[in-house]
């Protein structure tokens, strides 16, 4: 399966890709801290993630939130 997280940093978002990571599946990620991200990222890869792609984004950015579309089209399609 093919999740993309918005707001990946928060608690709730990494509880949730811990346990779908467990199953193999693949992430885009997005969220405003690069450096938390990076960690989340490197964490759900132990844990059995199969693809794990982020993308940092200030979300009241609204003028970048296509080109983080197009890359997360590009990188993780279909999304489920």
């Amino acid at each position: 399966m093919n999740i993309l997280i918005l707001g990946a940093n928060s608690a709730i978002a990494i509880a949730t890709a811990r346990r779908y990571a467990q199953q193999g599946h693949d992430f885009f990620l997005v969220a405003r801290d690069g450096d938390r991200l990076a960690k989340v990222a490197a964490d759900l890869e132990v844990r059995g993630a199969g693809k794990v792609v982020y993308e940092v984004l200030d979300f009241l950015e609204l003028d970048q939130h296509p080109e983080v579309m197009v890359k997360v089209t590009e990188q993780l399609a279909p999304i489920d």
